[in-house]
């Protein structure tokens, strides 16, 4: 079955240090994830503040849900059945964005 998003609340996940998201595949919630080190590759980036990387996920959360999808159509998920999206994963988009500019405060997507 195909994996739907509907634009659940993200969370942190600190002691992995992903932000989690849930999708659902009509039969049950599939916890999505992605790592801190993929959306630092978006930008060509590394050590960002946390509050950047939810910036970064929020503006291009529509490519992580993208690479999401595509993993668990393949049956790439983990053990406890999450999908966990990887700086290997996004490696068509590492540096496109250019340089990451924090937006200026009252700005911030939420």
């Amino acid at each position: 079955m195909p994996l739907n998003f509907h634009g659940a609340e993200p969370f942190l996940n600190p002691v992995e240090q992903t932000i989690c998201w849930n999708g659902d595949d009509g039969r049950r919630t599939v916890p999505c994830k992605v790592t801190s080190s993929a959306i630092d590759a978006l930008y060509g980036t590394a050590e960002l503040a946390e509050e950047d990387r939810w910036i970064i996920f929020n503006r291009h959360r529509g490519i992580f849900e993208a690479i999401a999808y595509k993993k668990y159509d393949a049956h790439q998920i983990t053990e406890q059945g999450a999908v966990v999206v990887e700086t290997v994963d996004i490696a068509d988009y590492h540096g496109k964005f250019g340089e990451y500019r924090r937006p200026a405060r009252g700005n911030w997507p939420h």
